[in-house]
């Protein structure tokens, strides 16, 4: 089976705390929904206002991936009011969306080859 390594550089983190946790989606369907069908979670440390985390031997196939950082370690994307973030968020393509999330074609790339660089710009 053909497969790639995946790198995910992840930069303009704001401080050093806490934690990045990266989740590299294969599907539409499950694309930030029911964390328990993400395809496979990384985490990585904040250094200097970046982070790198390695997904390996990845199918080769179409991915997405969202990014969040956990400055206070509880494991949970902390919102504010009207449900707006408190904590830094991203996403493969630096994708948005309107009012809410990307929608995984916004978000999507193909990983076709041995490697495979994603960059993905934090948004606070």
């Amino acid at each position: 089976m053909d497969s790639c390594d995946i790198c995910v550089n992840i930069i303009h983190l704001r401080n050093d705390r806490g934690a990045v946790e990266v989740a590299l989606y294969n599907s539409r369907d499950t694309f930030l929904g029911d964390s328990s069908k993400v395809f496979r979670t990384a985490e990585g440390r904040s250094k200097a206002g970046m982070s790198k985390v390695f997904f390996r031997r990845v199918p080769f196939g179409t991915y997405a991936i969202a990014v969040f950082h956990d400055e206070n370690l509880n494991m949970k994307m902390d919102k504010g009011m009207f449900g707006i973030p408190k904590e830094g968020y991203g996403f493969s393509n630096d994708a948005t969306g309107f009012m809410g999330a990307p929608d995984f074609d916004q978000a999507k790339f193909v990983c076709d080859r041995d490697s495979i660089p994603v960059t993905i710009k934090m948004r606070y």
